[in-house]
C-alpha cells in the first residue's frame, strides 16, 4: 500500500492511499506466464530438433524451394545417390530421374503437391553411377507455401525381391522367353483388347531325335539359338513366349484388320 499528503489550498492536507497488491500481483502473474511460454519454447525447439535429428537418421531428405530447386539434403541422399552435397544444392531433381516413370506420373505428383496437398508414391532414382534405386517417398509441401520437403526410404531390396519372384513366376530360365503361364495372360489381355491379333505355334521338327542323339545339354542350346532367331524377327508390340518343351507361342498385333496378318507373313518370310 501506498500513503502520502496531498496538498490542497487553505492550508489543508488530503491523506491518499492506494492498495498496489493487485498491481503486484497481476505482473506476477505476467512474470510466471511469461517464463512458463519460455519454457514451452524451449521444450518444442528442443523436440524439433530431435525430431529432426531422428529423421536425418532414418530417412533420405530434401528441401527445396516453390520451384523445385534443392535448397537442403541430409548426408542420407548424398550416400545413396552419389552426390556430394554441393553437387545436389542448386540443382533440380531432374539430376536424379531415372526415366522409368512417364509424364503422366510426374504430372500427377506435381499437380498434388502444386494444390497443398501431400504427394506418396515409390520413385525410381538414378545414382551418379548409373544405377538405378528405388525410395518410397513422401512429399510435404510448407504452410507457409515456401517450397517442399521430401522424405524418403530406400526400399531398393524390395523391390529387387519383387522382381526376382516375378521373373520367377513369368519367365522361363532356359530362353528367357515369356514362361506358359505369362502367355497366357498375354492372350488374355489381347482377347479383352478387342484388336486383331493372330497367336502362332510353331515346334521344332525332330527335337527329339537331337535331344536323344547329342544329349539334352544340346538340346538346350537349340533352344536358345531357336529363341534367339525368334526375338530378332517379331516386332515392337508382338509377344514370344515359350510353352514347353520345343513348343513356342507367338502373339502378332496389328492396328487394323490386315495388319496381324501381313505381320504374320512378314514373320515366316524372315
Amino acid at each position: 500500500m501506498f500513503c502520502g499528503p496531498v496538498p490542497r489550498a487553505e492550508n489543508m492536507t488530503v491523506a491518499v492511499s492506494t492498495d498496489l497488491f493487485d498491481m503486484h500481483l497481476a505482473n506476477a502473474k505476467i512474470a510466471a506466464t511469461d517464463a512458463q511460454r519460455e519454457a514451452c519454447l524451449t521444450d518444442l525447439l528442443q523436440l524439433a530438433s530431435f525430431q529432426r535429428d531422428a529423421l536425418d537418421a532414418a530417412a533420405i531428405v530434401a528441401v527445396t524451394d516453390r520451384s523445385g530447386v534443392i535448397t537442403s539434403v541430409n548426408a542420407k541422399f548424398c550416400d545413396i545417390s552419389g552426390y556430394s552435397e554441393a553437387e545436389l544444392i542448386g540443382q533440380t531433381h531432374r539430376v536424379v530421374r531415372s526415366g522409368v516413370h512417364d509424364r503422366a506420373f510426374f504430372k500427377d505428383l506435381y499437380h498434388t503437391i502444386g494444390r497443398g496437398a501431400v504427394w506418396h508414391g515409390v520413385i525410381c532414382n538414378r545414382a551418379k553411377s548409373g544405377h538405378f534405386y528405388w525410395v518410397d517417398t513422401t512429399i510435404v509441401p510448407h504452410a507457409d507455401g515456401s517450397g517442399y520437403t521430401a522424405i524418403r526410404f530406400d526400399v531398393t531390396p524390395q523391390k529387387e525381391a519383387e522382381r526376382r519372384l516375378w521373373r520367377l513366376a513369368n519367365v522361363d530360365p532356359l530362353t528367357g522367353l515369356a514362361n506358359r503361364r505369362r502367355v497366357m495372360e498375354l492372350l488374355g489381355r489381347a482377347t479383352e483388347d478387342g484388336k486383331p491379333f493372330l497367336l502362332a505355334i510353331l515346334d521344332i521338327d525332330h527335337f527329339k531325335d537331337v535331344n536323344d542323339s547329342a544329349g539334352h545339354a544340346m538340346g538346350d542350346r537349340l533352344l536358345q539359338s531357336v529363341a534367339d532367331c525368334l526375338k530378332g524377327a517379331i516386332t515392337p508390340g508382338d509377344e514370344l513366349g515359350r510353352l514347353g518343351g520345343d513348343e513356342f507361342a507367338l502373339i502378332l498385333r496389328g492396328d487394323g484388320d490386315g495388319d496381324a496378318a501381313q505381320n504374320q507373313r512378314e514373320f515366316v518370310a524372315a
